[in-house]
């Protein structure tokens, strides 16, 4: 399953707060940070460049597909496109920002190191390549769900 993403830019000025913390309205709404909604779609197709969860990334030719060290592919969990985010600041305004995970109990955490990539990959292109050609578009070397069952 694909899901297409849809992201619309939110200020929660106006918090809905739960009765008992009411009281800390005045500490809270000071700390909110404006922020991005995702909506997601069902679809069948997205382009190789459009914000998804799941499905096939956008991967130059020049590189690599995200690994373990054991050499099993990773599984693309979400691709954000950020010239379909709203700007928010302190963010990127294009480019396009993919997480991957392993297929493990664990979908890659490292309670001992969390930042160790070994297990997960959280990949940036600054710069978007809109020729196919120069993208991988044969991703048949995956492994699909019934191959898990084998």
């Amino acid at each position: 399953a694909i899901y297409e993403i849809t992201a619309s830019t939110k200020n929660m000025t106006d918090l809905d707060l739960p009765v008992g913390l009411e009281k800390f309205r005045s500490k809270l709404e000071p700390t909110v940070k404006p922020y991005v909604k995702i909506q997601t779609r069902f679809t069948r197709e997205t382009t190789l460049w459009q914000s998804k969860f799941a499905g096939f990334p956008y991967l130059p030719k020049s590189f690599d597909y995200p690994t373990t060290p054991e050499g099993e592919y990773l599984h693309l969990l979400a691709q954000i496109n950020f010239d379909e985010v709203p700007n928010l600041a302190g963010f990127p305004t294009t480019g396009i920002l993919q997480f991957y995970i392993a297929r493990d109990g664990m979908y890659g955490l490292d309670f001992e190191n969390p930042t160790n990539q070994s297990n997960f990959r959280v990949l940036y292109f600054p710069e978007l390549e809109r020729n196919e050609d120069s993208l991988i578009t044969d991703f048949d070397f995956l492994p699909t769900l019934w191959d898990y069952d084998k």
